[in-house]
Formats: structure tokens, sequence, C-alpha cells
């Protein structure tokens, strides 16, 4: 379904998006970069679909997923703050 929009009611929309829209990210790639991960990814689905149409499943490769900067950060978040435990440390290194 199309709606009429004015130019002016898309502007206030965009204009009164949250702070941490993805609109507004810093970490974002330039549109060239973006659609080369994105042909890839699509390119890499197409063949596991050819292989799979032909083989085993067991035989197709796994997924190619490109990272994008925002999931690389997110992953950083995930894994929590590195911190100094020594006694896990040294019980690490220890030998026997």
């Amino acid at each position: 379904m199309v709606r009429d929009e004015s130019l002016r009611r898309v502007a206030a929309l965009v204009l009164n998006l949250p702070p941490d829209a993805r609109v507004w990210a810093d970490e974002s790639w330039p549109v060239e970069t973006e659609l080369t991960a994105r042909v890839l990814e699509e390119t890499n689905q197409l063949r596991r679909q050819l292989i799979a149409f032909n083989t085993k499943l067991s035989d197709v490769p796994d997924p190619i997923e490109v990272r994008r900067p925002w999931q690389q950060q997110q992953q950083a978040e995930d894994d929590g703050p590195i911190g100094l435990d020594f006694a896990a440390i040294k019980q690490f290194f220890q030998v026997g």
C-alpha cells in the first residue's frame, strides 16, 4: 500500500527520530561497501542452494556472514568487560 505523504511530513518523521536510531549511526558503512557485502552474502546463499539441490545436505558449506561494524561492537558488549582475575590467569598457566 502506498500512502501519499508530504515532503514536510517525511522530514518531520526523520528529524524526530531518537538519537539511537539507525539513521544517525556513525559506525555505518558507505553504500558501496554495504552493497558489496550483501552481494557476497546473497551469491553465497544461491551457491549453497545449488549445492543442496545436487548433493546431500551434509555437503552444503556454512553460510558466509559479513559482520557489520555495529555487529562487531555488539559482540564486544555481549562478551562483557575484560577483567583482570589474577587467580584465573595463574590457574590457566599452571602446569600439571
